[in-house]
C-alpha cells in the first residue's frame, strides 16, 4: 500500500477543533460496517463534501438572480417536467460539452 503525504497546513493542526478534528474526520472515515465485508463504507468526510459544494452552488445562484441572471440547474428527473428540462439542456450544451 502507498504511503499518504500530506501537504503541511496553513494554521494549526487543532485550529478546527472541536468541530473537526482527527477523532471526527481523518483519512479512512468511512463508519459503517456490513456483516460479511471487511471494508467499511460510508465516509463521512462526503457530508462534509457535499454540504460545502451545495452551500457553493446555492450562493452563486443567489449571487447571479441577484445580478439578474437566472442560471440553468438540472433538474431531479423525479420532478413533474424533470426530463424534459434537462432534455432542453443536453441540447443546448451537448455541443459544448462533450462528456454530456
Amino acid at each position: 500500500m502507498n504511503e499518504i503525504t500530506l501537504s503541511p497546513l496553513p494554521y494549526a493542526d487543532n485550529a478546527l477543533e472541536p468541530t473537526i478534528s482527527a477523532r471526527t474526520i481523518s483519512v479512512g472515515d468511512a463508519v459503517v460496517t456490513v456483516p460479511g465485508m471487511t471494508t467499511p463504507i460510508g465516509p463521512v468526510s462526503n457530508v462534509v463534501d457535499f454540504t460545502i459544494a451545495h452551500l457553493l452552488e446555492i450562493e452563486c445562484c443567489r449571487q447571479c438572480v441577484e445580478r439578474g441572471i437566472v442560471p440553468p440547474v438540472w433538474n431531479s428527473a423525479n420532478a413533474p417536467g424533470g426530463d424534459e428540462k434537462n432534455a432542453a439542456y443536453l441540447a443546448k450544451y451537448k455541443p459544448l460539452v462533450k462528456c454530456l
